[in-house]
């Protein structure tokens, strides 16, 4: 509807605050819904939150929405993809708060169910391997880490092109690794 609109217009300039307040007042009207779609659509708007908020910076409020959206999810029987998805997503937000274990275990556990759908091949593959490498980096599991930057650049390499900022941003986070801990890379 118009709020998401108004919201995804906000999101637009940057100012994800206002996108925020947009998209929480869809959702106080998708919560008193009781439709058939009503509920998906409310896994889509705390979905939507937790991105918006993610990158305001707000990553406690990101983890509680998706956590909320992945609960609704698993109640609508949603496809593999779409859980393991929001997985990634909650993932990386755990990552920003530092809480890495956490975050290891919903990266490796959307992998798996990733790789079982969509094949070794795929984009979203390759982008989970990438938040995998830089998790366990943080961990200090250097060769771990290596290994599945790599992965990741192989698929990127193959599927999007050298050039491309995927490709670009995970040879950046391997170059970097080289570069904080070289002794440790030898």
């Amino acid at each position: 509807g118009m709020l998401e609109v108004i919201g995804r217009a906000h999101e637009e300039r940057g100012s994800y605050k206002m996108a925020i307040a947009f998209f929480e007042e869809k959702l106080q009207f998708l919560e008193n819904d009781n439709q058939d779609g009503a509920r998906e659509d409310l896994a889509t708007t705390l979905n939507s939150l937790g991105m918006l908020s993610s990158r305001a910076g707000l990553f406690v409020e990101a983890l509680d929405y998706y956590e909320r959206a992945l609960a609704v999810q698993r109640t609508l029987g949603c496809d593999n993809i779409y859980v393991a998805t929001a997985q990634v997503l909650k993932g990386t937000v755990q990552y920003q708060l530092g809480l890495w274990n956490q975050s290891l275990e919903f990266l490796q556990s959307a992998l798996a169910t990733l790789r079982e759908e969509l094949g070794l091949n795929h984009e979203t593959v390759a982008a989970t391997l990438y938040h995998i490498g830089v998790v366990k980096a943080s961990l200090c599991d250097y060769d771990s880490a290596m290994a599945a930057l790599n992965d990741a650049l192989q698929i990127q390499s193959n599927l999007l092109g050298d050039d491309h900022p995927a490709a670009l941003r995970t040879r950046r986070e391997i170059g970097n690794m080289f570069a904080v801990y070289p002794t440790e890379m030898e």
